[in-house]
């Protein structure tokens, strides 16, 4: 469980070194995807939210890293049978979150604890799994924020693009249809829609980055949550194995007398440790001290029990959290899509306005052909009938000419 602490380096810092380098090796997309962003400052933001939160994590794993090492050091040496005074000079170095349930176990090792003593220990025991659980309230508040950030570029990216669609509508309105060429009005459109491109990329860019951050300050929760999660169990297994050590002590006490029997386990510990390994042999005393050992035994259980339920609580809130979170990704797909299909079906309707438009202007233009080639022909009728009134008139004056 704890003996293999280089497999939790692997299971916390993994995904962020896979991260890196992947960041790494996708450095020109990303840089070309940030560049054509027109803000920018929203991705710029989730960045630093993935750096800062893998830093804090890393950083909490490595203070556990020296918790369970102390937690190994300790329970190695209360194996190897280590002298009270050894363990107390050990746990007396030790700093940490954990350090004060082991020196209590230090000092208190070696005799009968008394009641109070009992609920000291169990109480700095839930202490302890408290403070190693708040460590994890700021990663997992970054661990949100990106999916948070993600929504927030993603409504900034459609708000943008649903002011250049508005923008490019208007301005079909300004044109006239009747005179512009259709060749121009396409060539403007095209050159306004870069604009509405441009927003969507700010959405389609800050959702992904602030899914795939989520994503890795997930997976390192896990290697971290797990790596906690051991502490506490090894911890509360010593704390255990504490209070059972103890209530036997004291059956040793009952057994040999409230004055002799203290006398008897702390002067002859030869005596105190064969009624340990013989506790079977001590007869109603014996029975009750292992029905106390039961009861420990039992509320230890419902701790571990009331913790376990904690953690499913929190599950199923993280759970439910997620699932409001791709409920509000869907319904922001979908006003997405609403919004594209009716820019598609906007600009449907400008191209069958321009339809109708060149199919008008064809119209005029042949109705303009076929009245300048009645017009032509007018115009030669014309100048038929001038050119001969001209001969009649020339040969007009040319037989009055020859009279004279």
């Amino acid at each position: 469980m704890i003996k293999n602490l280089k497999v939790y380096y692997a299971f916390v810092a993994l995904p962020f070194a896979f991260m890196l380098l992947c960041a790494a090796y996708f450095n020109k997309a990303i840089v070309s995807t940030i560049v054509r962003n027109p803000h920018p400052q929203i991705n710029y933001a989730i960045f630093y939210i993935i750096i800062f939160g893998g830093a804090i994590i890393i950083l909490s794993a490595a203070k556990s890293m020296h918790e369970a090492k102390t937690l190994r050091e300790y329970s190695d040496a209360v194996r190897e049978k280590m002298d009270i005074a050894g363990l107390q000079n050990i746990a007396s170095n030790y700093s940490g979150d954990v350090s004060t349930v082991l020196q209590m176990m230090a000092f208190s090792r070696g005799r009968a604890i008394s009641h109070q003593e009992q609920v000291a220990v169990e109480h700095e025991l839930s202490s302890t799994r408290n403070r190693l659980i708040r460590r994890n309230a700021l990663p997992q508040y970054l661990t949100g924020l990106l999916v948070g950030m993600g929504l927030f570029g993603t409504f900034v990216g459609l708000l943008s693009t649903l002011s250049d669609i508005s923008i490019l509508i208007s301005s079909f309105a300004e044109l006239d249809m009747a005179t512009a060429s259709p060749l121009v009005v396409f060539r403007i459109m095209i050159e306004r829609m870069r604009a509405p491109m441009q927003s969507m990329s700010i959405a389609f860019s800050a959702s992904m980055f602030g899914l795939l951050g989520s994503i890795v300050l997930g997976l390192m929760m896990v290697g971290l949550r797990r790596l906690q999660g051991d502490i506490v169990s090894v911890l509360s297994s010593e704390a255990a194995r504490h209070v059972e050590v103890a209530l036997l002590y004291e059956s040793v006490n009952n057994e040999f007398g409230a004055g002799a029997g203290s006398g008897v386990g702390a002067k002859n510990p030869n005596v105190t440790n064969a009624f340990i390994g013989n506790a079977s042999g001590l007869g109603t005393e014996d029975s009750k001290a292992l029905t106390r050992i039961e009861e420990r035994l039992a509320e230890v259980l419902r701790s571990q029990q009331r913790m376990l339920a904690s953690e499913i609580e929190d599950f199923q809130a993280q759970r439910s959290e997620m699932l409001r979170i791709l409920a509000e990704q869907t319904a922001a797909s979908n006003s997405y899509r609403s919004e594209l299909q009716q820019l598609g079906r906007q600009l449907g309707t400008v191209f069958t306005n321009m339809e109708k438009g060149n199919s008008e202007i064809y119209h005029q233009i042949t109705e303009l052909i076929v009245h300048m080639a009645a017009d032509a022909k007018e115009s030669q009728s014309l100048l038929t009938m001038q050119i001969d009134e001209q001969k009649r008139l020339r040969e007009t004056l040319d037989s009055n000419i020859n009279r004279q």
